[in-house]
């Protein structure tokens, strides 16, 4: 196990217990591991700083190398706000994302993202069957609703836009399944985290 791995899945541990018994995430975790997981990338491109010149090609260079460091954390930034933004996910979910980045770099993160959806999707379902005591049908006759009730709140949605809010597909809009509460986000994560590893 390298130094990366390692780092990657004691974070996930620590967030998930966390998440579990708080349902918070720290930003005294995420923001330390965000940083030095920078930091300890950015040896891979000290060589390329020091030798870039002052000329249009060591510019266009010095930008290449920027992008290869810094541009994975920043389209990540974008991906976590996109779907914090649609309710998808919470802000230290979204922060837990961008700070394992620097870490896994680009391909690790496109299988982490690949793996969460059906890992979000298996989470969910045993989640609401958990509070519907099991009771199947009563579940699906709850998201139908919940979803006609979506479909008749699509000017709803339009006005949170509008009013710029966040979570537009879940403010303002009075689902069912609502009073079940929420589900710890980290769940899915750690385990498409795990599974990208293995897989």
């Amino acid at each position: 196990m390298n130094m990366s791995c390692f780092v990657v899945l004691a974070a996930t541990t620590v967030a998930t217990a966390t998440d579990l018994r708080k349902r918070v995430i720290y930003r005294s975790l995420t923001l330390p591991v965000f940083l030095f997981g920078l930091v300890y990338n950015s040896r891979f491109y000290t060589g390329v700083f020091r030798e870039s010149t002052f000329t249009e090609q060591g510019f266009w260079l010095l930008v290449s190398t920027f992008w290869c460091w810094l541009g994975p954390s920043l389209l990540m930034c974008v991906y976590s706000l996109f779907l914090f933004w649609l309710g998808v996910l919470d802000g230290g979910d979204g922060h837990f994302f961008i700070a394992i980045t620097p870490w896994c770099g680009s391909h690790q993160m496109c299988k982490i993202i690949l793996w969460f959806y059906p890992a979000a999707f298996i989470f969910l379902l045993i989640y609401m069957l958990y509070k519907y005591k099991f009771n199947f049908i009563g579940l699906l006759k709850d998201q139908f609703d919940d979803t006609k009730v979506l479909i008749r709140h699509l000017p709803d949605v339009c006005k949170n836009i509008k009013n710029q809010e966040d979570h537009i597909l879940i403010g303002n809009i009075p689902y069912k399944s609502h009073q079940i509460g929420n589900p710890p986000g980290m769940v899915p994560i750690s385990a498409a985290v795990f599974l990208s590893y293995l897989f």
